[in-house]
């Protein structure tokens, strides 16, 4: 529908005319999906066109092949349910697909009134979900909206609605103006016997809003062409010059309005901080129910309750980055030197060692039985490996990590397993990067306690007198991490102690009493964990920077131990921000 009044918005809605139907058997016999229609079904509308067919043309349907709940990993395996969205206007389209649970009757048909019963619906607690490589969640896992369709369309009713997925899609004849998705339901393995003899009907909806695109970049620019040239207080909206040679623009202060979705896909899980080892404030790590985290155990195994256990994100909300700022004169990729925003993940994704190797095993003591290493050359570091496989292409790995706290014990070894399978980058947002050169110059012993913000930034960028040995000066990759001198420029200062004073003061000494204005007011700061830097030192081959929860950067660090990683991307160039106005409740969305 078009509305004539210009202020008002082009609404485009489309749903699927088909129905999935569940049935589960007394015996879990079988359980089947079939479509109403016979044949494809093909929606078009002025300016979007919805295409729902199976893989293979000759079904009308689809069948689950296990008779019975099923593991997760046998969910992802199904065939699934497929259909294409491509957007036929000459402007970008917001989109979000749900997933609307339909109302039953005493028959099992659909119905048209209000009248239901429980005892004849599958509970949606047990009914898995993945869309593409998104996470597994349970229906109800997803974010509740209002039921949408039922107001459309008198053939039926919803009791529930879920938001499966939201994006973007570019203009007609753009090589982002289609996206495929295929939907895959299982009943959970834990379903208990109380579900047996019911029926999960439900329809699949699709909302698209045409929107004005503007550059990435030319936005974030005009922002800090608004804001003043620097700051004595926190402020969401700052975003300032860091008078480097390059002139970056940087996001600054306590929590700015610079978080952006990328189609990261949601949180599998709860996620609560808690204490790993009572007897230690600040060893947090991340738990994923109450129950779980309200526990930690200690070296020796002895069992610990935690004090505080705090829910940082609740199952299915979105899985954020924040914007560091607009880089200038950024190489890598295909292009020589270009503009181009710089981001890192909201959360970390784990604590992992900067570097550590071993060709042998790892005893129950956490000591490598044959030779090991671990060098602070990045360009052959572990977690360098890590980011830029594992974690790019949304897999599970495992590496054999020395034992320390982060040591998983499994039952034929004692490796480390890094599941990046729910929250890696998943391939429909791959388009949005390219690689980029990360700089690998550092700090060295005569320049130890007094290095500051600025002496980073130059000694990182000119690693051919700020290395050690033979380590590489430079690498082109996708994944990085942040650099010492991102967290030093992320600070606004304070009341006490201003912006300028604050990068002036040397960021080994941050934790000093009379500058706490200083990491109080700097985003990238975490006063939970530690935070790795890709920053080697220039006087060992064994240490790279680390911030401390308590403020400071230390640019020594083992590369032997785990701390908190935030990976690192750059967005493309000509990337476009679609919708959003930056804020933790309302992100920048992006799009290709």
């Amino acid at each position: 529908m078009i509305e004539q009044n210009k202020k008002k918005k082009y609404i485009i809605i489309a749903s699927i005319c088909v129905v999935l139907l569940i049935v589960i058997g007394a015996t879990y016999a079988y359980w089947t999906t079939t479509q109403v229609q016979k044949d494809e079904n093909v929606i078009n509308t002025d300016c979007l066109n919805i295409t729902y067919a199976n893989k293979e043309e000759s079904k009308t349907g689809f069948t689950l092949e296990k008779a019975f709940p099923i593991s997760d990993d046998d969910g992802r395996a199904l065939e699934g349910y497929t259909f294409t969205i491509t957007n036929t206007c000459n402007t970008y389209v917001n989109y979000t697909v749900n997933m609307e649970s339909l109302k039953l009757t005493e028959t099992g048909d659909v119905s048209t009134d209000d009248t239901d019963s429980d005892t004849k619906k599958v509970n949606i607690n047990y009914i898995n979900t993945t869309l593409n490589d998104g996470a597994v969640l349970e229906l109800n896992g997803y974010k509740q909206i209002d039921t949408l369709l039922t107001e459309k369309d008198g053939s039926f009713k919803a009791y529930d609605t879920r938001e499966l997925e939201t994006g973007a899609l570019g203009p007609s004849g753009s090589d982002n103006a289609s996206i495929e998705y295929t939907l895959r339901m299982w009943l959970d393995s834990e379903t208990p016997d109380t579900q047996m003899n019911k029926t999960y009907k439900g329809k699949i909806s699709v909302w698209a809003t045409p929107t004005k695109e503007e550059n990435a970049v030319d936005k974030i620019t005009k922002l800090a062409e608004s804001t003043p040239a620097a700051a004595s207080t926190d402020s969401t909206s700052q975003i300032v010059d860091d008078n480097t040679n390059d002139h970056n623009l940087r996001y600054i202060g306590a929590n700015p309005d610079n978080y952006v979705d990328i189609g990261n896909g949601v949180y599998p899980t709860d996620i609560y901080h808690g204490y790993k080892d009572a007897n230690s404030k600040y060893n947090f790590v991340e738990y994923t129910s109450a129950e779980a985290c309200s526990k930690g155990i200690d070296v020796n195994g002895a069992t610990k309750y935690n004090t505080e256990c705090t829910l940082i994100h609740k199952k299915g909300d979105p899985i954020l980055w924040r914007i560091i700022g607009v880089m200038n004169n950024v190489e890598g990729g295909t292009k020589e030197s270009e503009k181009r925003i710089k981001i890192i993940r909201e959360e970390g994704i784990g604590e992992i060692y900067w570097d550590y190797r071993c060709d042998g095993e790892i005893d129950e003591t956490g000591s490598c039985t044959g030779s090991d290493d671990y060098y602070n050359n990045w360009q052959n570091a572990s977690l360098n490996e890590l980011l830029n496989n594992a974690y790019w292409n949304r897999e599970i790995t495992k590496i054999a990590n020395r034992g320390r706290d982060a040591l998983e014990k499994q039952p034929d070894d004692y490796y480390q397993y890094y599941d990046f399978s729910n929250i890696g980058i998943r391939k429909i947002s791959r388009n949005l990067f390219e690689k980029a050169k990360w700089y690998l110059g550092g700090t060295n012993d005569a320049a130890y306690e007094t290095e500051t913000t600025d002496g980073y930034y130059e000694k990182e960028r000119n690693a051919s007198s700020n290395k050690y040995g033979n380590n590489p000066e430079s690498v082109d990759a996708i994944v990085g991490l942040m650099y010492p001198s991102d967290y030093g420029y992320a600070t606004s200062g304070g009341t006490n102690k201003d912006r300028t004073a604050c990068l002036e003061k040397e960021l080994y000494n941050w934790n000093n009493n009379n500058y706490t204005d200083c990491k109080t007011n700097d985003w990238l700061w975490d006063s939970e964990y530690w935070q790795w830097t890709i920053s080697p030192y220039a006087s060992n081959d064994t240490s790279a920077a680390n911030v401390s929860y308590g403020g400071s950067v230390y640019p020594d660090d083992s590369v032997d131990y785990d701390s908190r990683v935030r990976p690192v991307l750059y967005l493309k160039s000509d990337v476009k921000i679609v919708s959003g106005d930056g804020t933790k409740e309302n992100p920048y969305r992006i799009a290709a």
